[in-house]
Formats: structure tokens, C-alpha cells, sequence
């Protein structure tokens, strides 16, 4: 299966058709275009999945071999550029064991490519100098790989001193928080320092919510046992423009299209600012961590189970043990509500979003009463059957208020 340059949120489930059809190569392109709501985080979920569903591959990199004894010349970084592609650095390291090639064939051998992903992994952690850039454009990605031993797979600004977990209130002084801090250069401080200040509280709420949530159930599979390789992250863009444009953008995309009709705020040059947060894993996934043992279920069956997880107190008698309560999920939904936010999750054979716009926050005490709609037709009755995907990914865009 190649991974081409123009996949998006538009084709991507295209790509997971391919994954059945027994491809024993992962090939990768040297860039991704990587410009639309939600591409990051799908590509990713994408490459959970082939790897999931086929225990023995070979992993095409576009990397020439070359010279690696100076770091600083144009060269190398120039093959470093490979690694920048988060879809690239993810393949990687999660076919750390697998073959690996390069478009001319040739082996790459552990210690070569061993020359490039720490330096990408590094960058993930806070460096000395925090311009270092660990992406393109407006964007923050961290990952954590949970097959790695010890802690040398997770990251400082999700765990103190590499190894547990921030509480809530520690979070808030992370080196997650100096990362974030670097939108605030895209803005006009003057118009919008109170704005912003409210914003990142909320997106940091929302990203320890979901982490946290990564943290304690998307480590091991259904029967709690531990996931090798596997992945844990969070994916924040900014994405800036006329709102005619991206309306147009996502004229194929009905959920997008729908809710990007609504009125939102617009800078002094008629710009329109939406955060996009994005959390991914390769675990279980909703449903078959809350299946409590049933092996056919229905898309319906999946859309509910996904609800039940939404719904504030909302147990489980069984894999969770009564432990998980909704509370953190619940706590996003009131903030997307309060700022007219969208919510998608992707997750087992279900797609399903909420605009937050059309269906505010309620507080409920059935999960019935909550309010998903169909990824494919809007519909929150009849739900359509997806192809099956590892993990979860959970997308979300905040509009930001000038």
C-alpha cells in the first residue's frame, strides 16, 4: 500500500479499504500536502491500522543514503525533512522491527536511520532553545510510543520526569503550556492577549482530558494486555483563512460544510481562526474496550457505545469496572458548547460527529439523549458501516473569538 502525497481526510477512508488487501509493502511519499481539517491525526490512525492488521511487512522510506558525518550540512537535513512528516516519523518507529527499504530498494539498516528520529524525538521533548521547531507551519505534534522500554517512549510535556502521568494542576506548568505558547505568535496581542489567554486554557483542558484518557485505557488492548508497538498523541493546528474559501474547501465534506455555514468571528483582515485538536492512540479503541464480551455487534451497537462514553457517570459493569465515569469527556463537551466547537471521533466502524452550534451541551442521564451524527449523512439514526480502524482517533475544532 502507498501512501500518496495528496491523502486527506477526503480519501482516507479509501486507504483503509486497501488495508485487506494483504499488502506486504507500507510505502511512503517523501511529503504530504497535510493542508485540510483532520488530515494529521487520520494518517496516522491509517498506519495503526495496516500495522495491527499485518504482522509481517516491509516499510518503503523515500531516504537516500548518504554521508551522515555532518549533521549541519544541507544534505542531511535535507533527509531529515523525511522524518519531519509526522506519518513518516510514526511508520517508522512503529516498524522499528520490520524490514526497512529505501525507494531504490537498498536495506536501511537500524543504525542509519538511528542518524535522523532521535533528533525528531528529541524536538518532542522540551529543548534548550524552544524555537527549535519539531514540525512545519503553525502546528504542534507529540507522540508517545508505549512499546519502548522504560520511559524512553513517552514525553515531558505528559509526564513528570518521563514517568508519571501530570495531575491536573501540574499540566497547567508542563512544557506542554511553553509549546502552546508559540501560537500566540500568530496573533496581534494587542486585539486578542485576553482571547487567546481563555483559549489555551480551554485547549489545554482539553488535551489533558484526552491524554489522560490515552494514558489509562489506550495502553493495552480489550484484555488489558500490553500493546506493542503502540502510539499515544495529540495533533494542534492552526488553520486561518476566509471563510468563503473554506467553505468551499469542504463542499464534499457535508459535516464541514454544514458547520462552517454558521457565523464566526473574523480578524481585522476579514480571517477566520480555527484550532484544530486533534488526540490519536492504537489501542482498543471505544468499542472494543466496552463490548463487555459481545463479538457481533451493529454499527448502532458501536454508535451507543461510543454515546455511553460520553455520557457524564455513565458505567460500566465490566472492562472498566465502574471506574470510568464520562467526566472528562463530559467537561469537553461543555467547553465546545460554550465556543460553538465540532467534535469527530473515528473509532472500531463508526464515524460520528457533533457541531456543537446546531446540538449544545445538555446534560443527560440516559446515553440515548445524546446527540452523534453520521460522518457520511448527517444522519443520527442510521449510521454507516466503516471499514474497521485501530485505536481512536478524536478531532476537534475550536474557533477562536477575535
Amino acid at each position: 500500500m502507498k501512501i500518496l502525497k495528496d491523502i486527506s481526510i477526503n480519501n482516507i477512508e479509501e486507504y483503509f479499504q486497501k488495508i485487506t488487501d494483504n499488502s506486504k509493502i507500507l510505502e511512503l511519499s517523501r511529503e504530504y500536502s497535510n493542508k485540510n481539517f483532520f488530515d494529521v491525526a487520520s494518517q496516522l490512525q491509517l498506519i495503526a491500522t495496516f500495522i495491527r492488521d499485518n504482522e509481517e511487512y516491509t516499510l518503503k522510506v523515500p531516504l537516500k543514503i548518504i554521508s551522515t558525518d555532518n549533521k549541519n550540512s544541507d544534505e542531511f537535513e535535507h533527509e531529515l525533512e523525511v522524518f519531519r512528516q509526522e506519518v513518516n516519523y510514526v511508520a517508522t518507529i512503529m516498524s522499528w522491527g520490520k524490514r526497512m527499504i529505501n525507494s531504490e530498494s537498498e536495506d536501511l539498516e537500524r543504525s542509519y536511520i538511528n542518524n535522523f528520529t532521535p533528533i525528531i524525538k528529541n524536538e518532542m521533548n522540551t529543548p534548550e532553545d524552544l524555537s527549535q521547531r519539531t514540525q512545519k507551519g503553525n502546528a504542534l505534534f507529540l507522540t508517545c510510543f508505549d512499546h519502548f522500554a522504560g520511559s524512553k517512549g513517552l514525553l515531558d510535556s505528559f509526564y513528570l520526569d518521563k514517568t508519571k502521568f501530570y495531575d491536573q494542576k501540574e499540566f497547567f506548568f508542563s512544557p506542554f503550556n511553553d509549546r502552546l505558547s508559540n501560537f500566540s505568535k500568530s496573533f496581534n496581542k494587542s486585539v486578542a492577549i485576553d482571547n487567546l489567554k481563555s483559549t489555551f486554557y480551554d485547549i489545554t483542558q482539553i488535551i489533558y482530558e484526552l491524554m489522560l484518557n490515552t494514558h489509562e485505557w489506550a495502553r493495552s488492548d480489550e484484555h488489558f494486555k500490553e500493546l506493542s508497538p503502540n502510539i499515544r498523541g495529540v495533533y494542534v493546528k492552526l488553520h486561518k483563512g476566509k471563510i468563503d474559501n473554506l467553505r468551499k474547501k469542504y463542499s464534499n465534506a457535508k459535516a464541514l460544510e454544514t458547520y462552517l455555514k454558521h457565523d464566526f468571528s473574523e480578524d481585522s483582515q476579514g480571517l477566520t481562526t480555527f484550532f484544530e485538536i486533534s488526540v490519536f492512540d492504537s489501542g482498543p479503541g471505544f468499542v472494543k474496550r466496552n463490548n463487555q464480551g459481545y463479538k457481533n455487534i451493529t454499527i448502532k451497537d458501536e454508535v451507543d457505545i461510543v454515546k455511553k462514553c460520553l455520557t457524564l457517570h455513565q458505567t460500566s459493569a465490566s472492562g472498566y469496572q465502574q471506574m470510568v465515569k464520562g467526566a472528562g469527556l463530559d467537561r469537553i463537551s461543555r467547553i465546545l458548547s460554550s465556543k460553538g466547537g465540532f467534535f469527530k471521533i473515528r473509532t472500531a466502524r463508526a464515524s460520528v460527529y457533533r457541531d456543537y452550534v446546531l446540538n449544545p451541551y445538555k446534560e443527560v442521564s440516559n446515553y440515548d439523549e445524546i446527540s452523534l451524527s453520521d460522518w457520511n449523512n448527517s444522519s443520527d439514526n442510521h449510521f454507516t458501516e466503516y471499514s474497521e480502524v485501530a485505536g481512536a482517533t478524536i478531532n476537534i475544532l475550536y474557533p477562536f473569538k477575535y
